[in-house]
């Protein structure tokens, strides 16, 4: 029997495909979501309205294992926090970090990073003491500097810390970057969840027969099958996995439930790591795909 069969879009057709890696990957989202809103040791209205929506969706956290959920929960569920309720859940997210039991694999670690950019951003500026529990954020082990997104945050730092002063503009393009990364940003878009990540946006060249083509994502233009079509309707060759072959990549605007990391997954990983080796593929985002094809290419 077949598990893990797609439908049109690209979406396993079985809703518990990979449930418990969604459901871990939940639990470090909120982890390091909890520890970027609290970087600054405060909690405000934004952010708050940020954790109770984000709470809400969670249909993977709802189960046995975070009783921190129902707490929560029951803290700001009449949407008026008042001085003492904002002390005992700032303590309460504080006791979650502490106490919550942590994976230390790789793409735990990823996640938790993730979470910990979105909860940073969530009101929509990065101030110089969330910037400083960033640093530490990304002050890992060696080999998880190599990894996607530590590797380009971490440049991001170094860049920012060159000259030993840290200014309000770096702040800002810092917290746009970091949207990017997650595919969310809250205060523009009242959206917790975020999409696909939107830092890759190569521009696709209007030449693109013989190209061999692999889509990632959800599409908000039209299905999976329907984007391959159009793919072979111009001259391109679909993939279903990046290979060393690959010449392009194109992420949806939405993100998959099943991709390893809320924003990215491992064929956007995959096309990362080739052109580190050197290799010429183009990731571009489903904006790009669109103008291509209304060109009449």
């Amino acid at each position: 029997m077949v598990y893990n069969r797609i439908d049109s879009e690209g979406q396993p057709l079985n809703q518990n495909f990979n449930k418990k890696r969604n459901r871990n990957k939940a639990a470090m989202m909120l982890y390091g979501i909890l520890t970027g809103i609290i970087a600054d040791k405060t909690l405000n209205d934004i952010e708050i309205t940020f954790l109770k929506h984000w709470l809400a969706i969670q249909e993977e956290m709802k189960g046995d294992f975070l009783d921190i959920y129902d707490a929560i929960q029951e803290t700001i569920k009449d949407g008026i926090i008042t001085h003492e309720e904002r002390e005992d859940l700032l303590n309460l997210l504080n006791d979650c970090i502490e106490y919550t039991d942590r994976v230390f694999e790789d793409d735990a670690k990823v996640n938790e990073l993730i979470g910990f950019l979105k909860g940073v951003t969530a009101d929509g500026v990065i101030n110089l003491n969330e910037f400083d529990q960033l640093v530490k954020a990304v002050d890992v082990d060696n080999h998880l500097l190599d990894l996607y997104p530590f590797n380009i945050i971490n440049k991001r730092i170094k860049s920012i810390l060159k000259d030993g002063k840290v200014t309000n503009k770096e702040l800002v393009e810092l917290h746009d970057f970091a949207c990017d990364i997650t595919g969310t940003n809250f205060t523009r878009d009242g959206d917790v969840l975020g999409g696909a990540t939107t830092l890759f946006n190569d521009e696709i060249p209007l030449v693109l027969l013989g190209y061999r083509v692999c889509f990632t994502g959800k599409f908000i233009s039209g299905k999976r099958t329907e984007i391959e079509n159009q793919a072979k309707a111009i001259g391109l060759t679909p993939q279903s996995n990046v290979t060393n072959e690959t010449d392009l990549v194109v992420i949806g605007t939405l993100s998959s439930r099943d991709w390893i990391h809320e924003s990215s997954g491992r064929k956007i990983e995959k096309a990362i790591e080739l052109r580190k080796q050197g290799q010429k593929v183009i990731i571009s985002s489903e904006k790009y795909w669109i103008d291509v094809i209304q060109s009449g290419v």
